[in-house]
């Protein structure tokens, strides 16, 4: 949570970001060794990742994100809100985590011979990078998977969400002053 105060303070961490969104991607480490020199080593980053910010994050990260934006809660809505409970939701992560590691298990060698799916056109080549993994599982899923997820494609990335310029929102805040 609130990411976006490392990242855009860490340009180190956003390199581990970036290097982390391919596979093979690693970051140099300096490392002591026995002898009491250094020796640098490779540490692997690719991996998927869930950050969650306030604000704006830097464009080399958001370039090699699908980017949910979610919205306040009205009062109104906040009345209808159960509380959330950590325990009840704690005991029902290990359940899931099985149920998921099983599936990967059943389904691994068909979901490594088949990460060149049929993705919708996108914006860029790397918004369909973005996309390749879950397009993946939702065809090796079944049923309204393969559907449901190159809807998702096609919306989550469709350029209105897309980053913007900060200098173009500050000029139409500018203007809607005056």
């Amino acid at each position: 949570d609130e990411i976006d105060k490392f990242l855009n303070s860490s340009s180190e961490l956003r390199g581990v970001f970036q290097d982390g969104h391919k596979r093979g991607g690693s970051v140099p480490r300096c490392v002591p060794v026995p002898n009491g020199t250094f020796t640098v080593e490779h540490f692997p980053t690719w991996a998927p990742r869930v950050i969650a910010g306030l604000n704006r994050l830097p464009a080399e990260i958001t370039d090699r994100s699908i980017k949910i934006v979610l919205q306040m809660v009205t009062k109104e809505e906040q009345k209808s809100i159960e509380d959330f409970d950590e325990l009840e939701v704690g005991s029902q992560q290990f359940d899931l985590k099985r149920k998921i590691v099983r599936w990967v298990q059943d389904h691994f060698e068909n979901l490594r011979n088949n990460w060149t799916p049929a993705i919708p056109d996108l914006p860029t080549p790397r918004a369909r990078d973005n996309w390749r993994a879950f397009v993946s599982i939702a065809d090796e899923a079944g049923g309204e998977w393969p559907e449901r997820a190159r809807l998702a494609c096609v919306q989550l990335s469709e350029p209105e969400l897309a980053e913007r310029d900060d200098g173009l929102d500050m000029l139409r805040c500018i203007r809607s002053i005056f």
